[in-house]
């Protein structure tokens, strides 16, 4: 005989863990909404669909879920993250209105370059930097004071405070990023020079912060830079396919493109090279002058058959004007 057992079903709790751990958002999303009908208050629903709504780019919608939270719970790392989320979606009232509430530290040199960033100059903003009591071990703030010294003019007490810092390794990229835009601002270049040398030397060995650094300098259009630290990761992972690429993209901005031409030689032999690539290097090649480089640019992108008329036309005109001059 057979016993009618009925199928155990999964709780909204349990489905919601599960396609939220997969990532799948799409799936885990009815499962928490469900949860919060069951009871709006589920400070476990509500910090998932909040992390969520984060994860899909709807930063408002997560601001909204954070403050229930934060109005039952005032905790500091919810309020971080309330005023991350306000930061990426505009929200200056919720930014400003719990910026007071914790104990800043140098951990958060991250979010307050993301609160800068995002509003300044809004009065809000300036008055934030300038009248809350830092911690003397938090510099980013610091730097922020003595910009606005330089804009208002008082390039002396602006000199003078970024000299009582230099006593203070910067060990935070957006702090670094900042922080050197305002020395070379002020005229400072061997300080600038300094935080740079003593940033390197700190992530030495470490390939993930090196790799985050390029890619701001690259985003920033400081190219050369981009390239000096794409180079270093590859001195010690000389097939890393990040590097390669952001070398590829830049090669033709520099003044030196031939790690760019190597990158992409690099990329050839792993069997990494893309489309995207050649296109890359065959404008690279044109900039440097690469005889060798151009011809092999313009033989594989008519063998692709690829759309590349303007590029072909390019490497022609330039390698007439090369011919002319010898």
């Amino acid at each position: 005989m057979r016993w009618p057992f009925r199928k155990q079903v999964a709780s909204n709790k349990e489905e919601a863990r599960r396609h939220y751990n997969a990532k799948d958002y799409k799936k885990a999303e009815p499962f928490l909404d469900a949860k919060l009908k069951e009871n709006p208050n589920d400070a476990r629903a509500l910090d998932v669909l909040s992390r969520l709504y984060m994860n899909t780019s709807r930063h408002l919608e997560s601001v909204e879920l954070i403050h229930r939270l934060i109005s039952t719970k005032p905790d500091a790392d919810l309020i971080r993250r309330l005023i991350h989320a306000a930061c990426v979606a505009n929200d200056a009232e919720s930014v400003f209105r719990f910026s007071n509430r914790i104990a800043w530290k140098k951990l958060d040199e991250d979010l307050l370059s993301k609160i800068y960033h995002a509003f300044w100059p809004d009065q809000r903003c300036v008055a934030f930097f300038s009248e809350t009591k830092w911690n003397s071990e938090i510099p980013f703030p610091i730097y922020v004071q003595a910009e606005q010294l330089y804009e208002q003019g008082k390039i002396v007490q602006a000199i003078e405070l970024l000299t009582s810092l230099v006593s203070r390794e910067v060990v935070n990229e957006s702090t670094l990023m900042f922080a050197r835009r305002i020395c070379l601002s002020l005229g400072q270049v061997e300080m600038a020079h300094d935080l740079w040398a003593n940033y390197l030397r700190h992530i030495d060995g470490e390939l993930s912060r090196k790799r985050s650094l390029a890619k701001r300098l690259r985003s920033s259009k400081r190219y050369e830079e981009a390239v000096e630290i794409a180079t270093m990761v590859l001195e010690e992972s000389p097939e890393d396919l990040q590097m390669l690429t952001l070398l590829t993209e830049i090669g033709q901005y520099v003044e030196q493109p031939m790690a760019a031409l190597e990158a992409y030689h690099r990329l050839d032999g792993m069997g990494e090279a893309k489309l995207y690539h050649l296109r890359r290097f065959a404008n690279t090649a044109i900039k440097a002058e690469s005889v060798d480089d151009i011809l092999l640019a313009v033989q594989r992108l008519v063998k692709l058959e690829a759309d590349a008329n303007a590029t072909v036309r390019n490497a022609y005109i330039r390698l007439c004007d090369m011919e002319q001059r010898d």
